[in-house]
């Protein structure tokens, strides 16, 4: 039953233990380019209210 948790846990040590600074990079990169999109998406909102109605 505790397979996948296990698993789980397994890929984040090993994530963490090896290439930390790379995951660390790509997690950032991910977080980045999502508020960039998410502020984008907000601007069109405010600027543009017909596309929420």
């Amino acid at each position: 039953p505790d397979t996948e948790t296990d698993a789980g846990e397994e890929i984040t040590v090993v994530i963490n233990d090896k290439d930390e600074d790379v995951y660390s990079s790509f997690i950032f990169a991910i977080f980045a380019k999502m508020f960039s999109l998410l502020s984008a998406e907000s601007e069109d909102t405010i600027f543009d209210p017909g596309i929420s109605d």
